[in-house]
This record gives C-alpha cells, structure tokens and sequence, in this order.
C-alpha cells in the first residue's frame, strides 16, 4: 500500500498523462535570432483512369489526366515543435493561391509532435510554392520553383492494346529521375466466377529514361481463362523524386523532400 507521498506522486503522474505532458513553441513566441528548422515534403502524381469504352481516339503520348498534390510541413525551434493556429501565422503558396497551414494542423495525443497536412486532387500544376512563417519579429520564407512538367509515352494506350498479349513500353522525359515501376493485372470474370488479381509486379530503375514490363511478368499467377474474362484492368506506375533547393529561404536548417508519380489504369472489356 502507498503512503501519502507516493500516492501524490501517483496522482501527479496520472493527470500528467491525462493532460499531456509535453512542451511546444507558439508561433508568437518565436525570436528573430532563434533557429528555425523546416521540414517540407512534397508530392505531385499525375494519373490517368478509364475505361476503354469512355475512351475518344488517343495519341500515342500519353496525356495526363489529373495532378494531385500533396504537403506535409514540419516547423520545429530549437527540440520544440512550432504550433500554429488560425491566424495566418504559417501560410502555403502555391503561384496565387494562399493556404492558412494553421487550419490543417495534426498533434499526436499527449506527445509535442506537430505536422501540418494537406491534400489536393484535381489540382493546376503550379509552378512555385512557398511557406511563409510570419513571427512577431520576423517572417521566415522559403520558395522553389517545381521541377516541369513531364510526358510519358506508353504503349498500351494504343487502341491495338491487348492486356493478354501485349508488352507494355514506357519512355519518359523528366527532369529528376524515376526510381520505381510497378505494374498489377486484375481479371474480371463473368457467370459469377471470382476475379484474379496477381501480386504487384515492382523493379528498380537504375537508369536512363524508358522501361519495358513484359507480358509475362503481370500475368503469371492469374489463369487467363480466356472464355469467362469480362474485362482485365490493367495498372501502371512510376515513382521517384529528390530534394530540392529553394530560390528564397530564411530558415536556418531546411530540407525538401519532392517526390514525383505517374500512375495508369485501363479497365478494358474482353469480346
């Protein structure tokens, strides 16, 4: 049984625990010699998506359909992570629009852990984005220029494309380099047969700007069953990135984190 001393401390350390025991750095507190770190990821994934009957007469290039984006922000002093509210304290640009930060703020339950999220789909493709730490001494500002845009040529979005016979083909120009391709094949059966769909074909880019998945390495795993396929759904993707230097920057530490992808996919009916 505990004496009153240690049941003190047991019950300091209970509301402790209730209430989060943790210290973090308020926007408004921030000093102008104080050193202020940024941590900022970037992704930007361009992504086509239908279905062959949707489909009007393609080029060969591809074209890319949708951009989506997305940016994660860290802003830590010293150990301490800054937490900023709604008061346009920590702000996104993206050319000329302008996003409150403060509005998309995430904190691990009793933890001094902060981040800043934010997810856009069906995005314009902007050309220069920037943070913007506005403290009651100074505004900190980091700006980049986003790497250009990329086209990919694919061969299997020919009208001739067979998802059963066909290698798939892919060439590229792109500023920074693709890392990763990854391919998977779900078949869909008719007569209430169950669908097949093979484990993701994934390899490494060492290098150079073209790659080629071979039939045989999407469909192994799947019986083709050539009689009851409805349709085959065929998907494709590259990946990769690097860390960027920014044009403008007032923090003492940075790093950006920007990661580029390229996704496919054709639902294509089988007569």
């Amino acid at each position: 049984m505990l004496d009153v001393k240690h049941s003190r401390y047991a019950v300091l350390l209970a509301v402790l625990l209730m209430t989060g025991c943790y210290e973090r750095k308020d926007v408004e507190d921030i000093k102008e010699d104080d050193s202020v770190h940024l941590d900022w990821q970037i992704s930007r994934v361009y992504d086509s998506s239908t279905n062959k009957e949707q489909e009007q007469e393609q080029e060969q290039e591809q074209e890319l359909d949708e951009i989506s984006f997305y940016f994660k922000v860290e802003i830590k002093v010293g150990s301490l992570y800054v937490d900023a509210n709604h008061n346009d304290g920590l702000l996104l640009h993206l050319d000329d629009q302008q996003i409150d930060l403060g509005k998309y703020n995430f904190s691990e339950l009793y933890d001094d852990y902060v981040y800043y999220e934010v997810a856009i789909d069906d995005a314009d493709d902007f050309e220069h984005v920037e943070i913007t730490l506005k403290t009651p001494e100074k505004t900190f500002r980091s700006k980049l220029k986003l790497p250009e845009r990329f086209t990919v040529e694919n061969s299997a979005t020919a009208e001739s494309y067979d998802p059963i016979l066909d290698d798939i083909h892919l060439t590229w120009d792109s500023e920074l380099p693709f890392a990763t391709v990854k391919g998977k094949l779900h078949y869909q059966y008719d007569q209430g047969v169950v669908g097949c769909e093979r484990e993701e074909f994934s390899d490494a880019i060492e290098s150079g700007n073209a790659y080629s998945i071979m039939m045989e390495d999407l469909h192994t795993g799947c019986d083709i069953k050539d009689l009851y396929t409805e349709s085959i759904r065929t998907s494709i993707s590259l990946g990769g990135g690097d860390t960027l230097t920014p044009q403008i920057n007032d923090f003492e530490y940075y790093i950006i984190d920007f990661k580029q992808g390229y996704n496919w996919t054709r639902n294509i009916p089988m007569d």
